[in-house]
């Protein structure tokens, strides 16, 4: 599974309104989650292996200040995959 799933509100962040804020959440980590815990079923289930993949953007990994909402959504998701484990146990 492929994750390129992203949206940005620039702005300033006086100016950014907390929807905004929800929405870039809600689809840049929310989506990665969700979307990891399906591909992650139907690989235990194939017993085969498998991947997943997230794809960010290099502003995602060093941040841009005139851009905070990239400041947290994008590194938040692509860090999991590095923490999760490699092997995942067989459901019973």
């Amino acid at each position: 599974m492929v994750n390129n799933a992203g949206i940005t509100r620039d702005g300033l962040v006086l100016r950014m309104k907390d929807e905004d804020w929800s929405d870039v959440l809600a689809v840049n980590l929310n989506g990665a989650f969700y979307c990891a815990r399906a591909a992650l079923r139907a690989i235990l289930k194939q017993k085969q292996s498998g991947r997943i993949i997230n794809v960010g953007s290099v502003v995602g990994s060093t941040g841009n200040p005139a851009r905070p909402i990239t400041w947290r959504p994008r590194p938040g998701s692509s860090a999991s995959p590095r923490r999760s484990p490699k092997r995942w146990p067989r459901a019973a």
